[in-house]
C-alpha cells in the first residue's frame, strides 16, 4: 500500500501506520480532526476510505470538504481563502524526515493542485478538489 499524500494534514494516517512519517505528528492531526469532524457532522472514528472518495456527492461531499478546509486552516495550511502550497511544503518536510526521498514528487503535486484549486472561491469545494487532486497524482 503506498503511503497517501494528503495535504501533509489528513493524508497522513496511512503513512503513520507504515513507520514511513514520523509517528509524533498523529497526537497533531487528531488535535485537528476531531473539532473539524464534529463540527461538520463527520462521524468518528474518521471513515478514511469515504475520506479520500473523490465520487462523495451533495450534503456529504460539502461536509468532507468543509472538515479538509477546517483542518488546513486550523493547521495554517489554508490562508485567505486560499490553498497555502509553500507551508503545505514545509509542513511535509518535518512529515516525510523518515522517508526524503519521498518530498520531490509531494512538492511537485502541492504545486500542480494549489495551482488547479486557487481559483475556486468556496472553501470547502477548493479543500475537496485539493485533496482529491493529491491523491489522484501521488503515484
Amino acid at each position: 500500500m503506498k503511503t497517501i499524500f494528503l495535504v501533509g494534514c489528513i493524508f497522513l494516517i496511512a503513512g503513520v501506520a507504515q513507520g514511513v512519517i514520523k509517528d509524533d505528528i498523529m497526537p497533531e492531526l487528531k488535535e485537528h480532526i476531531e473539532p473539524c469532524a464534529k463540527e461538520h457532522d463527520i462521524p468518528l472514528p474518521l471513515d478514511v476510505e469515504k475520506f479520500y472518495d473523490a465520487s462523495v456527492t451533495g450534503e456529504e461531499k460539502t461536509n468532507y470538504g468543509c472538515m479538509k478546509a477546517c483542518m488546513m486552516k486550523r493547521m495554517g495550511l489554508m490562508e485567505n481563502s486560499k490553498v497555502n502550497g509553500d507551508k503545505i511544503v514545509s509542513w511535509m518536510e518535518k512529515l516525510y524526515e523518515k522517508k526524503p526521498d519521498k518530498i520531490p514528487k509531494s512538492q511537485e503535486v502541492v504545486k500542480k493542485c494549489s495551482d488547479e484549486v486557487n481559483t475556486l472561491t468556496d472553501e470547502c469545494e477548493m479543500a475537496f478538489r485539493f485533496s482529491t487532486c493529491t491523491v489522484e497524482n501521488d503515484n
